[in-house]
């Protein structure tokens, strides 16, 4: 139909805007809109995003307020194929064929093998009219992590880095310099809201003291869960994230630590334990899987930045590049002694840069998942 794009292009800012709070379910945008019997005339009469939670779903939201008319047709657009296995509410898809809709447009299947084509099925076999594919790769830019999630057991894998002009992340002269300006520290926690799982390690644990929450007023309810790597648990229980209790955090310790946390107050703290002899990486993100992550966000130092990328599990990098050069003393992005930098000139391209004021904020896309999107494309 001739203005399918101009619909989906709703949905998919639909989708993004509801994006913060739908976890664990992927953020889904859906309009229906009422066309006369020749489509000459169209307009919005529902709408709708995945409510917080993960309840109720998009098309739910976007048909429950609409009066119908027998005289008009009407066409439920939805970035993701409606769901077709029943949970606590009916399928989306059973009520779009209840309401008798006409027409439904999604941009892609959705990976769930439980729903995929299995809507799109259904619908036929009603004689509801079945169009996909529309903007397809812009709404697979925005769900790959949740493709990654069902069809990989595994997240979206981000490095997010503060650097200097010259590649440093630490200031040996000056340890508690603010590498960005005011305005790249405000987005970063606007990147934190589009992450469902926030990581880091010890060190970055004891040096920085974080809180790893989402900061922008109104929106400190949809931070990230919080993951910290400390084998030995050992870390103080007096930091702030063991202060911070309206999101939960989780310590990624090794088995033997496990009679430990018996005799430590980690103030209701959640415990993943993995084995010595386990890839602790892969195995790691397979268990934040099955939490319901599908983007994790890394903010740690140079090791675990040089770690992630030695096991290739990094799908995009995000640099905030501050506008000053630090001492060569200081510390790099990546741990000198591996020297992992000609790993992300190879394996990694730059998608993106922008300026917030005199800062740089520069995205780059791994190989790995350029090409796992083009294999979806194909698929989906």
């Amino acid at each position: 139909m001739h203005f399918d794009e101009k619909y989906m292009k709703v949905a998919i800012d639909l989708a993004k805007k509801g994006s913060h709070k739908s976890f664990p379910n992927p953020s889904v945008g859906s309009v229906l809109v009422e066309c006369n019997q020749n489509y000459t005339s169209d307009k919005i009469v529902g709408f709708g995003m995945t409510q917080k939670g993960g309840r109720p779903h998009a098309e739910y939201e976007a048909i429950k307020d609409v009066n119908f008319n027998k005289k008009k047709i009407y066409i439920c657009y939805t970035t993701l194929e409606p769901c077709f296995h029943k949970g606590r509410d009916i399928p989306c898809s059973e009520l779009i064929i209840k309401k008798k809709i006409n027409e439904v447009v999604f941009s892609i299947s959705d990976p769930d093998m439980r729903t995929t084509n299995k809507s799109k099925n259904a619908f036929e076999r009603n004689k509801i009219n079945v169009r996909h594919g529309i903007l397809k790769s812009e709404t697979l830019n925005f769900y790959d992590g949740y493709f990654l999630n069902k069809l990989k057991s595994r997240p979206k894998v981000t490095l997010k880095i503060a650097s200097s002009m010259n590649g440093k992340i630490f200031d040996s002269q000056n340890p508690k310099l603010w590498i960005t300006n005011r305005i790249a520290r405000l987005y970063s926690h606007y990147q934190r809201l589009e992450h469902d799982g926030i990581l880091i390690g010890s060190n970055t644990a004891k040096i920085d003291n974080p809180r790893l929450t989402c900061r922008i007023r109104g929106m400190s309810e949809y931070s990230p869960i919080r993951f910290i790597i400390n084998r030995k648990l050992n870390l103080s229980v007096n930091l702030k994230i063991f202060k911070t209790k309206d999101k939960k955090t989780f310590l990624i310790s090794n088995s033997n630590s496990m009679n430990k946390k018996k005799s430590t107050n980690y103030r209701d703290v959640n415990h993943i334990f993995l084995k010595e002899n386990q890839n602790i990486f892969k195995t790691l993100l397979k268990e934040l899987v099955k939490l319901g992550i599908s983007r994790l966000i890394v903010e740690g130092g140079s090791i675990l930045n040089t770690l992630f990328l030695k096991h290739k599990i990094v799908d995009e990098i995000v640099i905030h590049r501050g506008n000053f050069f630090m001492d060569e003393k200081s510390m790099n992005i990546l741990n000198p002694i591996t020297r992992y930098e000609n790993l992300i000139m190879k394996n990694f391209n730059l998608l993106n840069v922008f300026c917030l004021g005199n800062n740089h904020i520069e995205t780059y896309e791994s190989n790995n998942l350029k090409k796992f999107k083009l294999e979806i494309l194909r698929k989906f």
